[in-house]
């Protein structure tokens, strides 16, 4: 499934994971969609994918994408807010590895926990994928294999290549 680029794992969250209420529903679903076109490149690093089936060509068209319900590529958003009920992440490249299933689930639960009670402000928006390291760090006990998958992507980044390619 690793080796493969037409699979994916995709996530499902309830609407209602994001208020009962509008605008509290819409404004939070916001938040989560600008995280994550915000910062598309640390989050396929995470994910393990860039693809055409999970697009980031919505990205700064996040309120318009909300409030209109208009997606440049259809369900084949990174984000894809065509279901009725439920929101649906297809950001993470498939595997049969537990701790990478496990971590796409916990990545998503961790992004609408964070986003719940994120604040965009414009002049911290470089800072906002630092602080949310920082708020799956501070909760590893809830999000153990998200934290060993970050780790292992950031490790592997931080070592130095040879001549040979290793």
């Amino acid at each position: 499934s690793w080796d493969r680029s037409n699979c994916g794992i995709h996530v499902h969250v309830s609407r209602t994971a994001f208020g009962t209420s509008m605008p509290q529903s819409a404004n939070h679903l916001i938040r989560f969609n600008k995280m994550i076109y915000d910062n598309q490149r640390q989050v396929e690093r995470i994910a393990g994918r860039s693809s055409s089936y999970a697009s980031f060509s919505d990205k700064g068209r996040v309120i318009r994408k909300v409030k209109n319900s208009s997606q440049s590529n259809g369900r084949y958003s990174a984000v894809n807010l065509d279901n009725v009920n439920t929101v649906e992440v297809r950001i993470f490249k498939g595997s049969l590895r537990k701790e990478r299933i496990l971590s796409a689930v916990e990545f998503t639960h961790a992004m609408v926990e964070f986003t719940r009670i994120m604040k965009i402000v414009p002049k911290q928006a470089p800072f906002a994928w630092a602080r949310f390291v920082s708020y799956v760090t501070d909760h590893s006990d809830i999000y153990p294999n998200l934290f060993i998958i970050m780790n292992e992507t950031f490790q592997r980044e931080q070592q130095p290549t040879t001549q040979e390619g290793n």
